[in-house]
């Protein structure tokens, strides 16, 4: 991860954040606390120049193996669109589907509540049955479903479907009319789905195994759930 500060807020968070080095081990949430504060904007940039492939982490994650970017490549040219208005981001972590919510938000302040998939109907307009339903036909139909679960545990496998299922879903509805996602960008984005839920909860060579697999099932379940957004009434 890389974060580019306006050189006024970046030595005025250097003094700030001096004094809780040894309260708040945490640098992503004092950084958080700090743009909140101070109303600065966050914008992310998909695709970035920002890999994290072959160097040392300084936070002590070099086991982890993998830490790259969502979607990573020096031939991409971001473009300038902002995508605005998503109350609610749908999240895999350890193994698991979330949903974070956007709870309330004031002038400098955003809070999100985090949710288990299921809980999050009401915020995502969310059919959870025919999330599930879904699952059932795929993994009926294509061999990978059994492997991908054999590799990674049945409930990872169904709990990844669901979030890709949830960003079709989410990605369907805030496209702007007429705009076709980049194909290679959302599949580079997706290729990342499973590693990024699962570390450090499945073991590397399992991941490494799984992985073809994981990739194969996101873009399964991200297409299933762009086509019930599509389906679904305006």
């Amino acid at each position: 991860m890389a974060l580019m500060l306006p050189v006024d807020h970046a030595a005025r968070f250097s003094e700030e954040a001096r004094s809780l080095v040894s309260t708040r081990p945490e640098d992503d949430a004092v950084m958080l606390d700090y743009l909140q504060r101070h109303q600065v904007p966050v914008l992310l940039s998909i695709p970035n120049l920002i890999e994290h492939q072959g160097t040392e982490s300084i936070a002590g994650n070099s086991a982890e193996r993998w830490r790259s970017a969502c979607s990573y490549g020096i031939s991409d040219r971001p473009g300038s669109d902002v995508l605005t208005g998503l109350n609610a981001v749908p999240l895999y972590r350890e193994g698991a589907a979330y949903v974070l919510v956007l709870e309330k938000e004031s002038a400098d302040r955003r809070v999100w509540q985090r949710k288990p998939w299921r809980h999050a109907e009401d915020a995502l307009g969310l059919d959870t049955a025919r999330v599930d339903s879904s699952w059932d036909e795929w993994s009926r139909s294509d061999p990978a479903a059994r492997h991908v679960a054999g590799l990674i545990g049945l409930s990872a496998a169904r709990e990844l479907w669901a979030v890709a299922y949830l960003l079709g879903v989410a990605s369907e509805r805030l496209r702007p009319h007429g705009w076709t996602p980049v194909s290679h960008i959302r599949s580079a984005a997706l290729n990342t789905l499973g590693v990024g839920g699962l570390i450090p909860v499945v073991q590397w060579h399992k991941l490494h195994e799984a992985r073809p697999l994981m990739h194969h099932l996101a873009m399964a379940g991200a297409d299933h759930g762009a086509s019930a957004a599509a389906d679904a009434p305006v």
